[in-house]
């Protein structure tokens, strides 16, 4: 026997699912990486691993020597795109362990700080691939030489979970249905496939394994569609059902960064897909914040806060004697994280969505970890400060003194350059208007790239080419080193506004990073190093005119053009609040009311789909119900009944094509007349097989068992062939027309 008749039919199917299994795997990783760069050196070295398992089985490599060849293939993949730096002649050197022990233990240091989805960092990238390469080995011998199939993928359940529990990210629906999906369709195959060896008829090997993976593929999508539709019918509330963090007494410091804060990085394509829009009572720009960044360590900025539940009136924190109040509606369209955009400082805040604030910092964020959902909406109040108002004294809290920090391993080119900047300047603000001033003198780059760099401050100082974040950056670092307290504030930069609706559109191309310096007489103010943009709100103090992207693909920013401002408002704007002396915070304003919040997903989208998935559900159960029923016929604990069977088989085909038996009519008469009628010779042979297998004194010998398995499966070819579409779908539900019943041997 050839070695293509010992295999089942679609031996190969499982080959497949199992690949995509892996896929699936690597996909699941973007719920801990932001961008999609790291995919392919994370990927490939495990497809190249299975590759090499398919090619070893077909030559017929034994189980030692086949996974000891995919090993080094997939760990030369893994060097080459991973550790590039380390390698000789394509072979890994004597520098490739000591560098990935290195950058992965910088990386997961930095991963404590930070809230995925993160920078793909080279350390991540060289761990994720290299554990989805043993992943992937691991899965591949057990499931096709150790036959056992099941335990095999438990690995990649494994990486699965351990994932889902760093990360809660918008790409877990995703990744959850996506795995799910090929988890289900890998055992699916694995079953159909197993399910193929036991046919009773050869013809049904083929077709009765295809028709099995159809079936089973209907049900396991109504299972992954109703899972699906469960999440987004009862998940919209986010909140636990049992909050684990309030059983627990240490409410310890969290530690937040934002992607676009690693010096290191390059800036990714920067998109025109709406982020979020805000309906303001003011029409003049401001930056939109999300949070500020004092804490620099690895070429990352990060940053500790105390978050407090925020409903209400918020703490005050801006010092200064004159501010305008504008209300504002955020609705979220794109924006994923924890930050909660809102023009500084705010000061009250309306949600559906629990939200916390950490005072020092100025930040919102939703409660508890969960992304902001899409469509979230939230209204917000800020006191935007006047820096034309300078006061006596601003209070000094302890985040100022954090803010002075410096990294002991800080390059010495940066307060040298400083220095030098700053010789001869005379005041504060002179001072920093210098620094900011001479950074603009730089080069506005994206593609500008230090993450091979050694210190890529010291680089980017030496170059002056880059983008916000590098600019911000170094800015801060440069005034820590002079003494003045400085941190990072990250947002985005005003947007389009559009007069009609009152209502600035922010997209991903006004993703901004700049420094916020502490000054006596003001408290934290913005300034502006990156050329191409400018705070409209602190140009009384930088001397920088209002600045942005002009989103329009343009690598040079430009300013937008200024929609004056409606004659008339439907609320009224107050504009600025004086006062004498401390600060009394603003005047009397209504109370927020919190924004209804839309429904991500309409209740009548929910019940269509319920509905067809409840139809699919049917569906496949009757088709299941119906197979069931059938291969009992295929393997009867007798084999006498075998031919019993088989003429059972054929009498339902032919009842497809309306040949019914008559009244008072034996099966043989009936066989002799279908033979008639269809031209088939083999309906009488096989119907005396039957009834001697029924009535029969004698067991019929296995040249009969097997000659009534020829005759079924000859009958059933050629009826068939004959049946249209409808024929073959009545059939799988078993929808036979009927006569008189099905003749018995006899």
């Amino acid at each position: 026997m050839s070695t293509e008749e010992r295999r089942p039919p679609a031996w190969w199917l499982p080959e497949i699912t199992l690949v995509g299994l892996t896929v699936a795997l690597a996909l699941s990783f973007a719920r801990l990486f932001s961008g999609w760069d790291w995919l392919i050196p994370v990927l490939a070295p495990a497809l190249v691993v299975h590759a090499s398992e398919a090619a070893a089985r077909r030559a017929r490599l034994s189980v030692w020597i086949a996974p000891l060849i995919a090993t080094v293939l997939g760990l030369i993949t893994w060097v080459n795109l991973t550790l590039p730096e380390t390698t000789r002649l394509g072979l890994p050197g004597v520098d490739t362990v000591p560098r990935f022990i290195a950058l992965t233990g910088d990386s997961f240091e930095t991963f404590r700080k930070l809230v995925a989805p993160a920078p793909a960092q080279p350390g991540f990238i060289a761990a994720a691939s290299l554990a989805l390469l043993v992943v992937a080995l691991y899965s591949d011998t057990a499931a096709h030489r150790g036959n056992v199939p099941v335990q095999a993928v438990t690995t990649h359940i494994g990486v699965f979970i351990f994932g889902a529990t760093l990360a809660r990210g918008p790409g877990q629906l995703f990744s959850a249905v996506v795995f799910t999906a090929a988890l289900g369709a890998h055992l699916l195959a694995v079953r159909t496939v197993s399910a193929g060896r036991g046919r009773w008829r050869s013809g049904e090997r083929t077709g009765g394994t295809w028709a099995a993976a159809r079936i089973g593929a209907g049900a396991l999508a109504v299972a992954v569609l109703g899972g699906t539709v469960a999440h987004l019918a009862f998940t919209q509330d986010r909140s636990p059902v049992v909050d684990l963090t309030k059983f627990s007494s240490d409410r310890a410091d969290r530690e937040v960064l934002s992607p676009l804060v690693s010096v290191a990085d390059q800036l990714g394509p920067q998109s025109n897909n709406v982020m979020f829009t805000v309906e303001s009572t003011k029409v003049d720009p401001t930056y939109w914040r999300l949070t500020a960044l004092d804490s620099f360590e690895n070429n990352v900025w990060s940053s500790t806060a105390s978050y407090e539940d925020a409903a209400g009136r918020l703490p005050e924190v801006g010092a200064l004697p004159s501010r305008t109040i504008i209300d504002q509606t955020v609705a979220i369209d794109g924006l994923t994280g924890i930050w909660m955009p809102a023009a500084a400082d705010p000061v009250e805040v309306a949600s559906e969505i629990p939200a916390s604030f950490d005072q020092p910092s100025a930040t919102l964020i939703v409660t508890d970890g969960n992304e902001m959902p899409q469509g979230m909406t939230y209204a917000v109040r800020s006191a935007i400060p006047n820096v034309s108002a300078p006061v006596a004294k601003v209070p000094r809290g302890d985040e100022v003194d954090a803010a002075l920090a410096l990294p002991t391993d800080l390059s010495t080119q940066v307060s040298r350059e400083a220095k030098l900047i700053t010789e001869g300047v005379q005041g504060d603000l002179p001072k920093l208007q210098a620094l900011q001033n001479d950074l603009r003198k730089g080069e506005y780059d994206t593609s500008a790239d230090y993450r091979g760099a050694a210190d890529p401050t010291a680089a980017f100082l030496e170059s002056r080419r880059g983008f916000c974040t590098q600019y911000a950056s170094a800015f801060v670092l440069m005034a820590r080193s002079l003494g003045f307290p400085a941190r990072l504030g990250v947002g985005f930069t005003p947007g389009n506004y559009d007069e009609a609706t009152a209502t600035w559109t922010v997209t991903g191309r006004q993703a901004h990073a700049w420094p916020e310096v502490f000054l006596p007489d003001y408290g934290w103010v913005a300034f502006e190093p990156t050329p191409g943009r400018g705070n409209p709100v602190t140009e009384p103090l930088t001397g920088v005119p209002f600045e942005q992207d002009s989103g329009d693909g343009n690598p040079e920013p430009v300013a937008p053009a200024t929609t004056a401002p409606p004659t008339t408002t439907a609320s009224p704007t107050p504009s600025s609040v004086p006062s004498q002396g401390a600060d009394p915070g603003p005047v009397e304003q209504p109370k927020l009311a919190v924004p209804e919040q839309p429904r991500t997903t309409p209740w009548w989208l929910i019940g269509l789909v319920a509905l067809l998935a409840l139809a699919s559900g049917g569906f496949a159960g009757r088709i299941a119900w119906v197979r069931n029923q059938r291969s009992r016929r295929y393997t009867p604990a007798d084999a006498n009944l075998v031919p019993v069977g088989a003429w059972a088989e054929v009498t339902d085909r032919l009842a497809m094509r309306r040949h019914l038996p008559r009244a008072a009519e034996t099966a043989h008469e009936f066989a002799r007349r279908a033979e008639t009628e269809t031209g088939l010779a083999t309906l009488e042979p096989l119907s005396d097989l039957a009834a001697a297998g029924t009535f029969g004194d004698t067991p019929l010998d296995d040249d009969q068992v097997e000659q009534s398995r020829r005759l079924a499966t000859s009958a059933s070819t050629a009826l068939t062939s004959e049946w249209s579409r409808t024929d073959r779908l009545r059939w799988m539900l078993g929808l036979i027309p009927s006569g008189r019943g099905r003749p018995g041997p006899g």
